[in-house]
This record gives C-alpha cells, sequence and structure tokens, in this order.
C-alpha cells in the first residue's frame, strides 16, 4: 500500500465530524425557529389583549384593522393596519395607514417604531378663550419613525420624527367689523390703503415644514420634589413655509424672496426646554395650579432661530404666575439686524424715520463678535401680563384662560 494514501479511518474522521456539525445546526434552526414562532405568537395574544382593554377603556382608545408580527429570525416587530387612537375626552385623535413597532437583538429593550401613509393628528387647542376661536391643530406627515427604551416603569426617552409635514389650523369666524377691523380679525391703525404687493399678513391656512426631529427625554423618573428635571424636550424643524396654492398671488413673492437675505422660509427653528418639578396631569387650570404649588418651572437651555443670513438665539426661564399667567424672561442675541430692518422699510411695515429711531435705540445693545459682525444682544422679559424689551416696557398682553378656568 503507498504510504502517502492516509488510513481509511482518518478519512471518516472529519465527515463524521461534519455530518454531527449540520446535525447541530439543523437542531439549533429548529430549536431557535420554534421558540421564535412560539414568542410571537405569545406577543400577538398579548397585542390582543392589549386592543380589548384598550377599547373599553374609556380615556383613551385604540383601534387597528388587521395585525402580525414579523421579523425572522432575529427581530419581532408587530405591524397594524389602519391604526387609530382617540381620546374621546379632549377630541385629539391620531390614524395612519400602516403602523409598525417591535424590537431585535441584542438591544431588546430598544423599540423602534414607523408609521406610513395618511399620518393624520388633531390635537385640541387647551383654552376656553373666545377670543382665540382656533379649536384645534392637525398635523398631517407622509412617514413617521422612531425608537424609545422599555424600562421597568414603562416606556421612556421617546425619540420622534416627522417627515414631510403640513400643520393646519381650525378656522377661526371672520366677522367684518365698523371699529377698524378688517375681515380677517386684524386691525388697521394707520387706515392706509392696502399695498399692491402681496400681503403676507393675511391667512394662510397652514404651514409645511420638511422635517421636524424631537426627542422627550426624563433625566429623573419619576419627579416628586420641585428642582427634579422631570422633562427635556429637544425639537428642531426644518424649512418651514406657508403652504400657499398654486394660483395664490402671494406664492410668485415668496419665490421671487427665496434667494434673498431674509426670505420667507425658516431654515430651522430648534429648542431646548427642561420642564422641573413634579409634571402635570393635563393642561388645564388645575393640573397647572398644582404643577406651581408645587415649584414648577421651564428652563429654556437653547433657542435656535434662523431665516437666510438672519439669525436669533437665545435663552431663559420662565413659570406661571398666581394667576396662572406666563412670566419669565429670555436673553437673546440677534444677528443680522441691520437686514430685517431694511426688509420691513422695503415692505413699508416700518417707515425710513421710525427704523432710524430704533437703530439709534438700539445701538446700546450692539456690540461685535469675534469675527467682527454686529450682534444685537438685549433681554426680553413678561411680567404681569407686561411685555418688556430691556428696560422698556412695551404692551401689556392678553390673559391665558386656561380649559377649567372660573374666567
Amino acid at each position: 500500500m503507498d504510504q502517502t494514501t492516509p488510513p481509511e479511518t482518518e478519512i471518516r474522521k472529519p465527515r463524521r465530524w461534519l455530518r454531527r456539525g449540520l446535525i447541530a445546526a439543523t437542531i439549533l434552526v429548529l430549536g431557535w425557529t420554534a421558540f421564535w414562532f412560539a414568542y410571537a405568537n405569545f406577543l400577538e395574544q398579548q397585542a390582543d389583549n392589549f386592543f380589548l382593554d384598550a377599547d373599553q377603556e374609556v380615556s383613551q382608545q385604540l383601534r387597528a384593522g388587521s395585525r402580525r408580527i414579523s421579523g425572522y429570525p432575529f427581530n419581532w416587530y408587530l405591524t397594524l393596519e389602519q391604526p387609530e387612537i382617540t381620546n374621546p375626552e379632549t377630541g385629539a385623535r391620531l390614524s395612519a395607514d400602516v403602523g409598525r413597532v417591535g424590537f431585535g437583538l441584542p438591544e431588546y429593550r430598544n423599540f423602534k417604531w414607523q408609521v406610513e401613509g395618511n399620518i393624520r393628528l388633531r390635537l385640541p387647542v387647551p383654552s376656553n378663550n373666545s377670543e382665540f376661536p382656533v379649536g384645534y391643530v392637525t398635523v398631517q406627515a407622509a412617514r413617521a419613525d422612531g425608537y424609545f427604551t422599555l424600562a421597568d416603569t414603562g416606556p421612556r426617552d421617546p425619540h420622534i420624527s416627522l417627515h414631510d409635514v403640513v400643520v393646519s389650523l381650525g378656522d377661526p369666524p371672520r366677522v367684518a367689523g365698523s371699529d377698524g377691523t378688517g375681515d380677517d380679525g386684524t386691525i388697521n391703525l394707520d387706515q392706509q390703503p392696502e399695498p399692491e404687493k402681496p400681503d403676507f399678513s393675511g391667512p394662510v391656512g397652514s404651514i409645511t415644514i420638511d422635517t421636524i426631529d424631537m426627542a422627550l427625554l426624563s433625566p429623573v423618573w419619576p419627579a416628586v420634589k420641585a428642582g427634579d428635571p422631570a422633562l427635556t424636550i429637544e425639537a428642531s424643524l426644518h424649512n418651514i413655509a406657508p403652504n400657499l396654492a398654486e394660483d395664490d398671488p402671494r406664492l410668485a413673492e415668496l419665490e421671487r424672496r427665496a434667494g434673498q437675505a431674509l426670505g420667507n422660509v425658516i431654515d430651522r427653528f430648534a429648542f431646548t426646554v427642561t420642564l422641573y418639578g413634579p409634571l402635570p396631569r393635563g393642561v388645564h387650570s388645575y393640573a397647572l395650579g398644582l404643577w406651581r404649588d408645587g415649584g414648577g418651572e421651564a428652563k429654556l437651555d437653547d433657542l435656535a432661530i434662523e431665516i437666510g443670513d438672519v439669525s436669533l438665539y437665545g435663552t431663559g426661564q420662565g413659570a406661571l404666575d398666581g394667576d396662572l399667567q406666563p412670566a419669565g424672561s429670555l436673553d437673546l442675541t440677534l444677528r443680522g439686524h441691520n437686514i430685517l430692518l431694511n426688509r420691513l422699510i422695503a415692505e413699508g411695515t416700518v417707515k425710513p424715520l421710525m427704523a432710524e429711531f430704533f437703530r439709534t435705540m438700539l445701538h446700546h445693545m450692539i456690540t461685535t463678535d469675534d469675527a467682527g459682525n454686529e450682534v444685537l444682544e438685549a433681554k426680553v422679559s413678561i411680567q404681569d401680563r407686561w411685555f418688556r424689551f430691556g428696560n422698556i416696557q412695551l404692551i401689556r398682553v392678553p390673559p391665558v384662560i386656561w380649559a377649567g378656568s372660573s374666567r
């Protein structure tokens, strides 16, 4: 026998281990498949019980068409057809064509969700003030997605992104008066004729927003005493513009201004605000009063508004006074104030003489940054419903009448 030929037992040995490996892998796959489908069936039963309980809940109702679990082999996602969440007490409602929520391995506590098709969110305005007749806000979006963490106390730190958003207000009644008010309810003090150029002060109806990114973070949960940072809201909105019809005469003017230093599109509006103290259990006078009495306050950690070459940044804080009216202050930094004034002069909103008066009045508030650009720094505040710019008391704002108020 040739000395280079291995014995027959040495040839069979690797084949035997290969067969054993294949058998073990097959058993592992079949076992994991059985576990996945068993757990998917358990989740589906839990979802059925959840929807049954939610349908019987008076304060909030959750409905959906067909429900199914998908995501094999390493994910579990619950897909809902025609989901709808309704709060009969407030009239809030959320609906869409398809909703999807679930998790995967190894990050089983991080849940991802996605909603697509005809997303419509109807939010009530928490006010019974007859002077503010808008009863609800409607938000429509093409797609929404995000994620949250499932903690022992429930979902935590949700992140939300909305894409291709249209925001509409409820139609307020318009009554033409003989006391200087127009048919849109605005007060014309100078009684000058309407300008020939398109007037952007008229009703727009709705606005469009490319994307809305929001995070609701809970540094301390639950917040039980004053000073506890209960909720931090981080929000960023991009490309906010009026939603005008193709035959609207203001559309051509809007397109003309697109290339100017100050257009009619807000490039970015972002803020970070933290609420301190035990959070109110509703946006009505009783709950807000308890929050105020418990040391509740809000701090604006960051504010940014960017419109072309004009930008406004700020920080501040606020609370509710004894009459549940907003009170607080903002430290603002404005870049491009001359661009803003020149725009107001060109539109006829501010007369040249008045603009020079503003420049003179604001001169002591102007500083220069490291790049040599002029920056206007000012403090604005509201106290006892008086709005102040620096030390100048400008106007007394209308009261906010919360739902449930005796006024």
